[in-house]
């Protein structure tokens, strides 16, 4: 989502660290599931699905996932990760662990404290279907829900697609408790309508863009700040955006910004 943050201040430059995982050891993606491409995900409907061989569980138990391809719409993917978690906690850590079917394709990872907790691929080779076999813990809560991020190309990717629920045999419903108020809102900054723009930058404004020359209001990958003083020259207004889950955020350094 495109964030905007207005700050006094002079800045003299950013570092935007980007990585790629390509051998599947995405550990550092453990538990918002984003992988570190330095894009957003795609605002398209997924072309895949997780589908799963049965409907309720009791430890013990092994459940077959399968990632693949949606009928509809047939394509590859190169990347994935898949975890299982708690249906009421979805962002809780990952629950259980997993069995491989594909070596070849597949491996397993650790997320969390578990050994094997998530499963993803091994190599970017192009998959239109991967399975994994997951068993609960012994503990495990009542419902158990999976998600996967998928990787169609390096800068075409769906994060936290929703998967089946399995239900653990013989869990009753939680009790219903009396409703509490809802905290009061905090306060935040609003999304943009629509990104920046480039306009005036080295005219009107002073302005910093990563990758260098990029247009914010056609490139969404681009990140972009500017500066312009009121005329009185007490005050700067800064216009930062770019693609982020939350929010973006720099620090004053010592220097000065060129004027692009």
């Amino acid at each position: 989502m495109w964030r905007s943050c207005f700050l006094v201040a002079v800045l003299t430059g950013s570092v935007f660290p980007v990585s790629g995982f390509s051998n599947g050891k995405v550990t550092v993606s453990c538990g918002d599931m984003m992988p570190r491409h330095g894009v957003v995900p795609s605002p398209a409907p997924p072309p895949f699905n997780i589908t799963v061989d049965t409907a309720s569980f009791t430890p013990g138990d092994n459940i077959t996932v399968t990632l693949q391809e949606a009928s509809s719409t047939p394509t590859y993917f190169r990347g994935f990760l898949i975890e299982a978690r708690d249906a009421g906690k979805p962002n809780s850590p990952a629950v259980g662990s997993f069995l491989l079917t594909d070596p070849q394709e597949s491996q397993l990872l650790q997320c969390g404290h578990t050994q094997g907790s998530a499963v993803s691929h091994r190599r970017k080779s192009k998959k239109t279907r991967i399975q994994a076999v997951w068993e609960p813990p012994k503990n495990p809560p009542q419902r158990v829900q999976f998600l996967a991020t998928v990787l169609h190309e390096y800068k075409v990717f769906w994060v936290k697609m929703e998967g089946p629920v399995v239900s653990l045999h013989g869990a009753t419903a939680a009790p219903s408790t009396p409703s509490t108020p809802a905290p009061p809102p905090t306060s935040s900054a609003p999304p943009l309508s629509e990104p920046f723009s480039s306009a005036g930058c080295g005219l009107s404004k002073s302005c910093l863009r990563d990758p260098v020359g990029c247009h914010p209001e056609s490139d969404p990958a681009c990140f972009f700040l500017s500066f312009v003083t009121d005329q009185q020259g007490g005050s700067v207004t800064f216009e930062l955006s770019g693609p982020a889950e939350g929010y973006l955020a720099f620090a004053p350094l010592s220097g000065q910004m060129d004027g692009e």
